[in-house]
């Protein structure tokens, strides 16, 4: 296979790897602001029930978990500095270290530099797809299943809670 072809494979590869690297931390705020969404509704619909005269005890159990629900959830919107940083390299490609350059002709020049050489545009790939996963997909996700198991932790106690007052 020609170099040229070789050079032009490889990044149409790479490409596609990061493409789909994005595309599941997408999916997952698409998740995530569905997530949030029922929370907040299921939130307030149980605290409009808790101003009434007689307060439900599955009402008050649902207020609590939904909220937590809805408060974790925001945070798996754009996690926090903690979780996602953590001094770890960054590519050419990561918008940070692109503002670091003084000026479009020093960043075009790395880039150029970069592309000439297959292994450091495979390294630099390597690099942002190893972040993208690890230090944006993988919080992200953490904090939608935990915001995910609360609330359903919540449905499942708020049952007991009523099924618990039935019987009294």
């Amino acid at each position: 296979m020609p170099k040229e072809k070789l050079a032009e494979s490889t990044a149409e590869f790479l490409d596609g790897t990061l493409q789909k690297s994005y595309s599941f931390a997408q999916h997952l705020d698409t998740q995530t602001n569905i997530l949030v969404g029922v929370s907040m509704a299921v939130f307030l619909f149980s605290l409009s029930q808790l101003t009434r005269e007689i307060v439900h005890a599955p009402f008050v159990v649902l207020t609590l978990f939904a909220g937590v629900s809805a408060f974790i959830g925001l945070f798996a919107i754009h996690p926090p500095r903690f979780m996602r940083k953590r001094g770890q390299q960054e590519s050419l490609m990561y918008h940070k270290h692109i503002l670091s350059f003084d000026s479009p002709e020093k960043y075009g020049k790395a880039l150029e530099e970069t592309i000439e050489d297959r292994i450091a545009m495979i390294h630099q790939y390597a690099t942002e797809i190893y972040n993208v996963s690890k230090y944006y997909y993988r919080p992200k996700r953490k904090l939608f299943h935990l915001a995910r198991n609360i609330l359903i932790i919540g449905f499942f106690f708020a049952l007991v809670t009523f099924i618990f007052d039935l019987v009294l």
